[in-house]
């Protein structure tokens, strides 16, 4: 629900941490994992996307919302 296609290439993903999720917790980072494309049964996800910020404690008043838009 939270991936569109945008380019027959490129695809734009969002990744929200709501009002219920994380509180008390300090958050400094976020990353976007995606299935391996070789597609072997014990195969490890691959990050796609990394992305590093100044220190945020997450409190239950409010959300964190996260849009990549990736290119291959």
């Amino acid at each position: 629900d939270n991936i569109t296609k945008i380019t027959p290439n490129g695809a734009h993903h969002r990744i929200e941490i709501d009002l219920a999720m994380a509180n008390g917790q300090t958050i400094s980072e976020v990353g976007l994992f995606a299935k391996n494309p070789e597609g072997q049964p014990n195969d490890s996800p691959l990050m796609m996307a990394y992305k590093t910020f100044t220190p945020i404690t997450k409190e239950s008043d409010f959300s964190f919302v996260f849009d990549w838009t990736i290119y291959l």
